[in-house]
């Protein structure tokens, strides 16, 4: 048969969830040995090459989200804070999702019951926050768990991230914990590409588990046919290896494993009759596919046409096969694939899915790597400098980088999460991996034959074609951007509202039509405390209360229900040493009070514009309007319009006034503005050293700051206030506890010196942070984190002292 040129569309996402469809040529040179009979695979309707491609693209066109969370540490004491850093993606580009806004974190006890839970405002993919692990947490195992409510759409795809960690009280484990002693393992033995064919070379993966779900290292095992060994076998660290085996139909197969000078006797696969079995391998810049079967098989399915197809949820490629031997070998070059995992999958002439491997593509793939790290005392601090290597035509500033800083041989953290792993990895798996980010760090011919044999022992991938070919996914839940509500009208000459600025939301006009009883309100933030407040504007331009029925959406933190398999990577089995660690309120509220200090005056010495703080007197008794003339500006009220102008002779224009990042250039929205949430004003005079403005001396820049810890109260007469049903969390400062001796037993198994949930990367690739010192000289950093242009970063540094 001559193949000839096929047309696929590949679906790329440039920045957030714009899509751009991109249709392109490719030459895909194969000849095909596939198949097998009607006995296996899962049920779908049959469809045309075209009719394949397109039902799949039409499943993967909605975009989904990515969730992967950088915890501090994975075993807590009660009374420390359990810090985290969460990033999203963009599934099909990698990229920082810009479009998403609302994350739900939550904390769930063994028996996955609820134990707190956390909405919090996500800004260019990430976001930082904390648990306060408090006495109410009994010792035991936790999920922590991160999803938006539109993942809630895609229950069959593994995008949410969820890992667990270890609560420990010191008095328990003195007391109650002992010494794990028992010791059993489990051997899994998986063909590749789901069947052992009779008669046929078949590659058969081997994992083998401990108790907890662990690989075990370095077992060696043999193959016995009819009791005679025929093969054998050794794990590597991981508990993963590989075999190779010719089976023939009538014999009896079984696995003898070795542990511990103990003999494990474990079954082996059923060997089938009739198939097809599946060699995948990379040499050099091709991918090679080897299909096989035997002549049973071979004349049932000879001259009928079978689809292969090439896919990684977003682009796919699709060839239709005929069966002319019994062997045969074909290759693509892996840079017609996207980088990361591929999957290929092999139906029959009815479209059941009768073959499915995965493998990575290494192609185009590349990590942003550490070049130097240091650290070095300064009096009381210390400061680190880690700097990265820079990409020819690759700017890797505007990054967003967490790290984590604990004692050099902490007991408290196992490198089973990663960013990588979490982005390239586990939304195309169906198991566990454990020390997932291994395969990414020193990426040599040795590491990359592991990855493949993890992806061996994984079976088929994470997608259902059930699901598939049953349609693209129904919406149910809505791609949030904050919190909404529906406004319903009571009085209907009530036309025109004005909602109130809140801490990330802005405030805004509404102007309502004669005919509609009620609008929207969306994009809201609030956060603790912060109500909804609105008011009644006239046609007099004062504002008044009103009465309107809010109907906010949504009225409770979402319900996730899938789950996913953890490793319970820390277990306190071993008596532990305790030693009291505490935080000193009285220390900490004089650290509030210089920290604040300390702020102003830092925020003084930066600005080049005047700087006001506002104090409680000033906030409850100045207006927007008198504040303003106080600068030399003028303010009129004429047709409708509030205008603001600069007499000075030097002055190039009206002013801009900025709140909490939000321009205003119409500022006739402002004119009833009030100051009982500001903290503090900037002026800068024609605009010269405004950061974040390029073209200074349009006019005077006015940055007004607020916080929503200054409640103004409520006017009872000019606005009216409804409680919100759920609030976003406020991030919250991480504080080191005070242990009782540094470079002990407990805090350098136990021990944490710092966390830093939001740096960011310099035009060189460097990231600079400061703590406080403690004494110790040995550290280990846990660093994660990405660039704006979707490189990854993941890092475990051992550094001393200089």
């Amino acid at each position: 048969m001559k193949f000839n040129y096929i047309l696929f569309a590949a679906i790329f996402y440039n920045s957030g969830f714009n899509v751009q469809k991109i249709k392109k040529w490719l030459l895909v040179s194969v000849f095909l040995t596939v198949g097998n009979s009607l006995l296996y695979g899962q049920q779908n309707r049959a469809l045309s090459t075209i009719d394949l491609e397109k039902t799949y693209s039409e499943y993967t066109n909605l975009p989904r989200e990515v969730v992967y969370v950088h915890l501090n540490k994975g075993l807590y004491i009660k009374g420390e804070a359990l810090a985290f850093s969460a990033y999203v993606f963009v599934k099909k580009n990698k990229l920082p999702s810009e479009s998403t806004t609302t994350l739900y974190c939550e904390i769930l006890d063994s028996n996955k019951n609820r134990v707190e839970v956390k909405m919090l405002r996500v800004l260019n993919g990430q976001v930082s926050n904390q648990f306060d692990i408090s006495e109410n947490y009994p010792s035991g195992s936790y999920t922590f768990r991160a999803y938006t409510s539109w993942l809630k759409n895609f229950p069959e795809e593994n995008n949410h991230f969820e890992t667990s960690f270890t609560v420990v009280d010191p008095e328990e484990v003195k007391s109650n914990y002992e010494e794990g002693t028992e010791s059993s393992i489990d051997a899994q033995f998986l063909p590749e590409g789901g069947h052992l064919v009779e008669g046929v070379i078949n590659t058969v993966g081997v994992v083998i588990k401990d108790q907890r779900g662990f690989g075990v290292k370095n077992i060696e095992g043999i193959i016995l046919e009819n009791n005679i060994k025929i093969s054998d076998f050794k794990t590597n660290h991981l508990g993963l290896g590989r075999l190779n085996i010719q089976p023939r139909l009538n014999a009896t197969y079984k696995a003898i494993v070795i542990s511990e000078n103990n003999p494990y006797e474990f079954s082996f696969p059923k060997v089938e009759s009739k198939g097809v079995a599946l060699s995948v391998s990379s040499i050099k810049n091709d991918v090679i596919v080897q299909l096989k079967t035997n002549q049973l098989t071979f004349t049932q399915l000879e001259g009928k046409e079978y689809k292969i197809m090439f896919h990684n949820g977003s682009s796919s490629i699709v060839q239709p096969v005929v069966m002319k031997n019994m062997e045969s070998i074909f290759k693509i070059n892996s840079k017609e694939l996207s980088e990361g995992i591929q999957i290929i999958t092999v139906f029959n002439e009815e479209n059941k899915l009768v073959l499915e491997r995965l493998f990575f593509n290494y192609k185009n793939f590349s990590k942003l790597n550490l070049e130097t790290a240091s650290v070095k005392k300064d009096q009381d601090s210390l400061k680190f400098i880690l700097r990265f290597e820079q990409f020819q035509n690759d700017s890797i500033t505007n990054g967003n980088v967490s790290v984590s800083t604990l004692p050099q041989s902490t007991k408290s953290y196992t490198e089973n999460e990663g960013i990588y792993a979490q982005v390239y990895l586990k939304p195309y798996l169906r198991g566990v991996v454990e020390q997932a980010p291994y395969y990414f760090k020193n990426l040599n011919r040795k590491k990359k034959s592991e990855l493949d044999d993890l992806l061996l022992t994984q079976g088929w991938s994470s997608y259902n074609w059930d699901a598939i070919f049953e349609g693209p996914p129904i919406i149910d839940y809505p791609f949030e951007t904050g919190m909404s509500a529906q406004v319903t009208i009571q009085k209907k000459r009530q036309r025109k509202f004005m909602i109130h600025l809140m801490r990330y939301s802005k405030m805004g006009f509404i102007e309502i039509e004669k005919d509609k009883e009620t609008f929207d309100v969306n994009g809201l933030f609030p956060v603790e405390d912060e109500k909804f407040t609105i008011s009644y504007m006239p046609k007099s331009g004062k504002l008044k209360s009103t009465s309107v029925i809010p109907n906010f959406s949504p009225q409770e933190i979402p319900v996730f229900h899938k789950q996913m398999k953890t490793l319970n990577s820390i277990s306190p089995v071993q008596k532990m040493t305790f030693e009291p660690f505490y935080f000193d309120s009285e220390v900490l509220d004089t650290i509030v009070i210089d920290v604040d200090a300390i702020r102003k005056k830092n925020i003084k010495d930066k600005s080049r514009g005047r700087v006001d703080y506002f104090d409680n007197f000033k906030r409850s008794s100045i207006l927007l309007v008198p504040y303003l003339n106080s600068y030399g500006y003028t303010t009129s009220y004429y047709n409708g319009e509030f205008k603001l102008t600069d007499t000075r002779r030097s002055s190039n224009g009206p002013p801009v006034i900025v709140i909490d990042g939000a321009i205003y250039r119409d500022i006739s929205i402002l004119q009833n503005f009030t100051f009982g949430k500001v903290d503090y004003v900037e002026v800068f005079r024609n605009g010269i050293g405004a950061p974040g403005f390029s073209r200074p001396g349009d006019g005077d820049i006015i940055k007004i700051f607020t916080d929503p810890k200054f409640g103004r109260g409520t006017m009872a007469d000019q606005e009216s206030a409804y409680d919100f049903p759920i609030h976003f969390s406020k991030p919250k400062e991480f504080y080191t506890p005070k242990y009782s001796i540094i470079n002990s037993d407990f805090y350098n198994d136990y021990g944490v010196l710092d966390w830093k949930g939001n740096l960011s990367l310099d035009k060189t690739g460097t990231v600079r942070f400061t703590t406080t010192y403690n004494g110790s000289t040995n550290f280990k950093l846990i660093v994660e984190g990405t660039t704006k242009s979707g490189r990854l970063i993941h890092e475990v540094i051992d550094i001393n002292l200089e």
